[in-house]
């Protein structure tokens, strides 16, 4: 692999990674109720469902979110390609688009899932209605589900990007 360094590998993985954590974070912050869907079942039926405005403000962060987190792979696969001279195989840009999405998969379920909403569980993420159902959130196989489907879009979508990539 001639065209790709470890090193920016990592840089843009970490970078890419801790934008979209971030995003999540403020918005967890902000607004915990944009991600009831997101919830277990069980604490979704006892959770009052999202008003008209919490509503809007969820497809308003979606799709910044999805912008981002489609369009930043896009945009750094792009550079990539004219730092060298348009030369990239479609192996390392999958390599390089795969390593990307994962680096975000796993700062979900590591430091957001895990760290954040399991061992810390701060009280503000709290959705009211859920009280006294922590534990269902704390169950690890219910994330580790989360992180396994993180991992098939992952490759799915690198396959997507590096075909894109190689055509364009």
């Amino acid at each position: 692999m001639n065209t790709l360094s470890f090193q920016r590998l990592l840089f843009d993985s970490a970078l890419y990674g801790a934008i979209l954590g971030g995003m999540i974070l403020a918005s967890l912050y902000w607004n915990p109720r944009l991600w009831i869907k997101d919830l277990p079942p069980e604490i979704r039926k006892n959770v009052a469902p999202l008003t008209k405005q919490e509503n809007g403000q969820r497809t308003v962060f979606s799709l910044a979110f999805m912008l981002v987190m489609l369009g930043l792979p896009v945009w750094l696969l792009a550079q990539l390609k004219a730092q060298n001279s348009a030369v990239l195989s479609f192996g390392e840009a999958y390599l390089y688009a795969f390593s990307l999405l994962m680096a975000f998969n796993l700062i979900d379920a590591l430091v957001i899932d895990f760290l954040f909403l399991t061992v810390l569980h701060p009280q503000r993420v709290l959705v009211q209605g859920a009280e006294g159902m922590q534990h269902i959130l704390r169950d690890p196989m219910f994330h580790i589900a989360g992180f396994l489907k993180g991992v098939v879009f992952c490759a799915v979508v690198a396959l997507i990007f590096a075909g894109l990539t190689a055509l364009l």
